[in-house]
């Protein structure tokens, strides 16, 4: 993948991909395989984040049991991803895939979201952080 055009995917969904973390897996494993299951495409692990709460100091209350957030890079350049296939259960959920630019992500998703997609918090606050960093010149 080159360097200055990268991408990220949404779904008819929720603008993610997620599921359940199978017995003896890491929850970055059970990501790279949903992505597989969910999207056809084969990603590399990035990196991932520590337990999230929506609402720490109020309730206990987290993204889900153990919720993480794991982030991946997907090279459409690679042979296993140029004709991704989705798993049939998967694609009866009605998941499309969309590549888009890094590059004012912010604005796109926003975008989307006043056409009526779902967005994921969390890809918004990635979206937002990257959208302060080019703003502040950092």
């Amino acid at each position: 993948m080159q360097a200055s055009w990268q991408y990220v995917e949404r779904t008819t969904r929720k603008g993610d991909v997620d599921g359940l973390v199978d017995n003896n897996e890491s929850p970055q494993d059970a990501a790279l395989r949903e992505l597989k299951e969910e999207t056809g495409y084969v990603g590399q692990l990035v990196g991932s984040t520590g337990q999230q709460f929506l609402s720490p100091g109020l309730t206990n209350e987290n993204m889900v049991s153990n919720g993480v957030t794991i982030f991946a890079e997907i090279d459409p350049d690679l042979p296993a991803n140029r004709n991704p296939k989705q798993s049939r259960a998967d694609r009866k959920m009605g998941i499309t895939k969309e590549w888009l630019p890094l590059k004012n992500l912010h604005r796109t998703l926003w975008d989307y979201e006043t056409q009526g997609w779902g967005v994921f918090a969390g890809l918004y606050a990635v979206a937002h952080g990257m959208y302060i960093k080019d703003r502040m010149g950092l």
